[in-house]
């Protein structure tokens, strides 16, 4: 039986971004009568937990297999995380002399994510090379956006005939608001204004810039909040003493949990600085608001949120101008509590119609074909 193995050295349960698409395709798969393998380093028992909690039968899990026994025969298909993966396996796999199809999996431009944490030139340029031969060798290659299939092209024009399908990061569903959210964050009643902030804290996040906006729209709105979500709650907490912030709540859940949270924003920030890497990547984390309801603050960094938002219901704000971004917030907080329930609205009735699975089936079908038509990769 032909099997849809899944490489990768990072953490399954730890890369929780993942989650969705690797679900999606796995049940893609299962459908067209493959069976899964898992080349990770979780434990067995993790990765089985995931599975079950994607939907799989017993008899489906007693087909799975992992470690040693994912290693790839002729007929089967690999879905590679990143180019590093893609070559470790296919570099073994020629000195084995097998055979199999290889799907490349571009989250992200590797070579310029890599310049920008570690600034070498060297690691650039290496990681390009791979990054450029996966794609060409890949019997397709998925990525999230059409500015990364574009940029793709234009900085490979040798590739203009490779197989690459678009499909971007997506949701299962919308997430009703009971109440119950305010109660979550400590607070007694629905405050005037929730700016809200879900993520981690890593430079390209933008967090600092929040605290900013944040400082300078609650010199004009009187009691506004600050709601952070994080996984790192003490480094958030002295960046926003750092900015003068009060009334602000901390909170870090598991990822299963974090829409019970997000549903109280009135607003959720996700502010990017212009590059490479933003332009062409699709966050998971401008949906996860939208599926609450909560318009976005952000810039114009991201194609694809920039393309999604329009100029309808989210606040586009100047990065570095705290100032007037404060303002256009403070514009947003003297909306009445229905107007804000209509743009809730609106919002969720855009992920449904554009931003979940099944609206891109067509695109998770052109790959799950590749799958299910498994021969000796050319």
């Amino acid at each position: 039986m032909t099997r849809l193995i899944y490489h990768a050295r990072a953490s399954l349960a730890a890369e929780t971004y993942t989650h969705g698409m690797l679900a999606t395709l796995v049940r893609a798969a299962l459908e067209r009568g493959l069976s899964l393998g898992f080349d990770v380093p979780d434990e067995p028992e993790v990765v089985l937990t995931l599975l079950r909690d994607w939907g799989l039968t017993s008899g489906q899990l007693a087909d799975v297999t992992m470690g040693n026994r994912a290693k790839p025969g002729e007929s089967d298909v690999g879905l590679f995380a990143g180019s590093v993966d893609y070559w470790r396996h296919t570099i073994t796999r020629l000195g084995r002399r097998a055979g199999g199809k290889r799907l490349y999996w571009l989250q992200g431009m590797e070579s310029a994510e890599s310049y920008l944490k570690h600034g070498s030139r060297l690691r650039r340029m290496v990681l390009s090379c791979a990054e450029r031969l996966a794609v060409a060798t890949s019997a397709a290659t998925i990525v999230p956006s059409a500015a990364m299939d574009e940029e793709l092209r234009r900085s490979y024009p040798e590739l203009a005939a490779s197989k690459i399908v678009i499909i971007p990061n997506l949701v299962d569903g919308v997430w009703p608001r009971t109440g119950a959210e305010y109660a979550r964050w400590g607070l007694a009643e629905r405050p005037s204004l929730a700016l809200g902030y879900s993520g981690s804290l890593a430079q390209w996040q933008c967090f600092a810039e929040t605290c900013a906006v944040v400082a300078e729209t609650q010199r004009r709105v009187e009691g506004c909040v600050f709601l952070v979500l994080s996984r790192d709650c003490e480094a958030a907490r002295r960046e926003v003493n750092r900015h003068g912030i009060q009334n602000a709540h901390f909170a870090s859940v598991d990822r299963n949990r974090v829409a019970e949270y997000i549903a109280a924003f009135d607003l959720g920030f996700m502010l990017r600085q212009e590059d490479t890497v933003n332009r062409v990547a699709c966050p998971v984390k401008w949906l996860e608001y939208w599926r609450c309801g909560v318009p976005l603050v952000t810039t114009e960094a991201v194609s694809i949120v920039n393309a999604a938002c329009g100029n309808e219901h989210n606040l586009k704000v100047p990065l570095n101008d705290p100032s007037a971004a404060g303002l256009l917030l403070a514009d947003f907080g003297r909306k009445s509590l229905a107007e804000r329930y209509a743009i809730a609205q609106a919002l969720q009735e855009r992920v449904r119609s554009d931003w979940i699975w099944a609206a891109w089936r067509t695109n998770i079908d052109a790959v799950a074909s590749i799958m299910s038509c498994a021969n000796k990769m050319t």
